[in-house]
């Protein structure tokens, strides 16, 4: 789902309007990289800096 029905967020954007099978490929495909990520042997290479929103602050 891409929000781009002219019901979105509005009292008419009803359940029928969801894709429920694309959300499943959605969801599995999140599952399945994070399930890999977190999985590896060696963590991934991080190309630039995380702000200290994303990794906290001591």
């Amino acid at each position: 789902m891409d929000g781009s029905h002219a019901d979105y967020h509005k009292v008419t954007d009803t359940v029928d309007k969801i894709n429920f099978n694309s959300m499943e490929k959605v969801a599995k495909t999140i599952y399945a990289t994070g399930w890999e990520l977190s999985n590896r042997a060696v963590r991934p290479k991080v190309d630039k800096p995380l702000p200290a929103s994303v990794i906290g602050s001591n």
